[in-house]
């Protein structure tokens, strides 16, 4: 009979060659744009760019040549919020940082807070009348603070248009007057836009309507007044930007939410503000009478079973979504959303937090009418031989 440590190594030699002939399989890489749900009445715009999307999935419900590239005018200012707020997030800036005035953003023209060479302002108070005014010089001001200078600000504002998939987009200027390379679609804004609603703090200084300031070394009030008229008479309404130049023309990124339902609509190139006005709101007002938002899951929440890791310091992960995830569907279809999670039997380690695992895949009567990825929620090291000798032998040991 073999003695204890003769069948300990032999074990070892057999969780050796067991390992080595695991296969390891990639996670489902699979994705793709939301579908459509069933479409809605038709709508007939003057406006010749237009999109309306559920906030979560980002499934587009309506669009009229959605992808033309045109200049969005103040709209750009959805990203210089976005941007700016990201960094109070990771720690960059603070809203009690004071910002001081250069003579770039003192000389800007069109829509202003009449800023002065060397004045002072808090971030705060340069949010709110970016927000609600959508002045010029305050959002080069934030600009050139967040990114270190004007140029800096311009790449982090292309960089985060292409993580957010903005295809169609190439920013020049944190503030949205006409310049050339300057440009966006109706569906990059409407991308732009699910990003921005994720952040409730943005979300509430667009809402607001009227406010004042204190200017920095002044300390004169300013008020500040929000031109997107939604806010105030939309029932649900709560931003984003309103834009207009003479090349752009009337432009506007509207959200509104009510119960579960958030949508996004956008308009570009509208000839009258009042076109504007009555296009973003029946846009709206589609979204509202033929969908409703069929809430799924909630970011962080686990989804399915915990996923086998080959070669990692952990056995298992758990997979889970990186945001709130639904769909919308059309009233009365809600009881017939299936979903479908899709898992590998196994990945392989090294796995960073927030790595692709799988997909979450929504049917409606048995056809895809969304996915969204699912990615692991914990860092997975890889191990070490050794380690990983000892934990094929402990799962032999237990069988």
């Amino acid at each position: 009979m073999l003695s204890r440590p003769v069948r300990i190594i032999g074990l070892l030699v057999v969780a050796a060659s067991l390992l080595a002939s695991v296969p390891l399989q990639a996670a489902a890489a699979t994705g793709g744009t939301p579908a459509a749900p069933p479409p809605a009445p038709a709508l007939t715009l003057e406006s010749p760019s237009a999109i309306l999307v559920e906030a979560t999935s980002g499934q587009v419900l309506f669009e009229k040549n959605s992808h033309e590239k045109r200049p969005p005018a103040s709209v750009t200012k959805v990203m210089t919020l976005l941007l700016a707020f990201e960094a109070i997030e990771q720690g960059r800036i603070k809203l009690t940082d004071e910002v001081v005035t250069s003579p770039e953003a003192a000389s800007l023209g069109g829509t202003q807070i009449w800023l002065e060479t060397g004045e002072r302002m808090k971030v705060s108070d340069l949010l709110q009348a970016v927000a609600v005014a959508s002045a010029n010089d305050a959002s080069q001001a934030l600009g050139e603070y967040v990114g270190g200078s004007a140029e800096g600000f311009v790449e982090l504002m292309n960089r985060r248009a292409q993580e957010l998939g903005m295809k169609d987009t190439h920013f020049a200027n944190p503030h949205g007057l006409d310049q050339e390379g300057h440009y966006t679609s109706a569906y990059d804004l409407a991308l732009l836009s699910q990003a921005a609603v994720r952040h409730p703090e943005l979300l509430k200084l667009t809402a607001v309507y009227d406010t004042t300031v204190n200017l920095g070394n002044r300390g004169k009030p300013v008020r500040l007044t929000n031109r997107n008229r939604l806010v105030r008479f939309y029932d649900g309404a709560d931003g984003l930007k309103t834009g207009m130049t003479d090349t752009a023309k009337y432009c506007i990124v509207a959200t509104a939410r009510r119960g579960a339902s958030r949508f996004i609509a956008v308009i570009m190139a509208a000839p009258t503000p009042t076109v504007r006005q009555t296009e973003i709101t029946k846009l709206l007002n589609l979204g509202f009478a033929s969908y409703t938002s069929v809430p799924l899951v909630k970011a962080g929440e686990p989804v399915g079973q915990p996923v086998r890791v080959v070669r990692g310091t952990l056995d298992r992960v758990v997979a889970t979504v990186p945001q709130d995830f639904g769909v919308a569907v059309r009233k009365g279809q809600e009881k017939k959303v299936k979903t479908q999670v899709v898992l590998p039997p196994s990945v392989q380690a090294p796995l960073d937090k927030g790595g692709r695992v799988g997909d979450l895949v929504v049917t409606l009567d048995g056809k895809e009418l969304a996915r969204t990825p699912l990615v692991a929620a914990q860092e997975v090291p890889r191990a070490t031989l050794l380690r990983t000798l000892w934990m094929t032998f402990t799962r032999l040991i237990r069988l």
